[in-house]
């Protein structure tokens, strides 16, 4: 039995919550609103959704089996391509338009925030920060690394730190807002 996925949960770049609770995705290429309105269409969108993060993945393990980076960054870059492209041409035109649909004005990182407590905000941003102090760590005391390891370690510290302190700020302003 499929179980059912309560509304208003997706969040990402571009996806809001209307009025009546419903899930839209806001193309910025077409400047049009997109209902996702049920559990199949819920599926999709999250794959296609984390396709950044996928294409990563993919990459670093065809990277890390090959030991070919070169590879594993022309493996990357065609997986997103791929499902982008898949995504704007193929799923969201089976999507419902809504005419409607208005845009807010907040930003990404506060629609994020919102539905989240504040110990949940912190303990986030906290996270974040210790997974950047453990990376950089990591590639200090792993001196058997290759370059491009240790500088792909470094960025992505760099990115995990930034996103704590993003979580911070969000936190202070979300408190102030009150």
């Amino acid at each position: 039995m499929a179980k059912n996925i309560q509304r208003g949960r997706l969040i990402g770049l571009h996806v809001y919550t209307d009025e009546r609770g419903r899930d839209i995705f806001y193309n910025v290429f077409d400047k049009k609103a997109y209902w996702i309105n049920d559990n199949n269409d819920y599926k999709k969108f999250s794959v296609f959704q984390s396709r950044l993060p996928l294409a990563i993945a993919l990459g670093f393990l065809v990277s890390v089996f090959t030991d070919m980076v070169w590879l594993g960054l022309v493996v990357g870059v065609a997986t997103f391509v791929v499902m982008a492209v898949y995504f704007y041409v193929k799923f969201i035109p089976t999507l419902q338009v809504i005419n409607s649909f208005k845009r807010p004005k907040t930003s990404y990182l506060m629609r994020v925030v919102e539905p989240l407590s504040d110990g949940r905000i912190i303990a986030a941003s906290v996270l974040f920060i210790a997974i950047g102090v453990l990376l950089v760590v990591n590639a200090k005391i792993n001196v058997d690394y290759s370059e491009a390891v240790i500088i792909l370690n470094y960025l992505v510290a760099v990115l995990a730190v930034a996103m704590g302190i993003m979580f911070l700020v969000a936190f202070f302003i979300k408190k102030k807002s009150r």
